[in-house]
């Protein structure tokens, strides 16, 4: 393709510093419309931002939602679990702990139903939910002592 540079001038437009400009008398130059586009490229660039953003929520709450039912699966087996051992022995009991989503074996006296041992001790299980907590924290892991 051949462009014809005195046809360019006689039309008013003139190669400037990176786009085209049109003469605007003594005065000066004015923007020919190309730069319309950086506003409507603009305006595309802040719309896949919001679709990104709108994708990343959209996973988040996929990744919820399975760990949602994974906890529920697992509960469900250790509800399983413990029906399946009570016409057998009566002295063990499954749970998991709320706090540190641990299971917890629980060895009972039959006849007062009090703990004689459990696995993982209540000791371990506050540990284990003192860290998690500290791991959430932006500060890091913290230990607190009593003096």
């Amino acid at each position: 393709m051949t462009v014809d540079i005195n046809s360019l001038s006689n039309s008013g437009v003139i190669a400037g510093a990176g786009a085209p400009y049109r003469t605007q008398g003594a005065s000066g130059r004015e923007p020919v419309a190309g730069e319309a586009g950086a506003a409507t490229s603009e305006a595309g660039v802040a719309a896949n931002v919001k679709e990104s953003a709108a994708a990343a929520a959209d996973v988040a709450r996929a990744q919820q939602q399975q760990a949602a039912q994974q906890r529920e699966a697992v509960q469900e087996s250790v509800d399983k679990l413990n029906e399946f051992i009570r016409p057998y022995v009566t002295s063990l009991q499954f749970s998991i702990d709320k706090d540190a989503g641990k299971l917890v074996v629980k060895i009972l006296d039959t006849e007062t139903r009090e703990v004689i041992k459990q696995f993982p001790s209540e000791k371990v299980l506050a540990l284990a939910k003192a860290l998690a907590e500290a791991m959430k924290k932006p500060e890091g892991l913290l230990l607190e002592q009593d003096a």
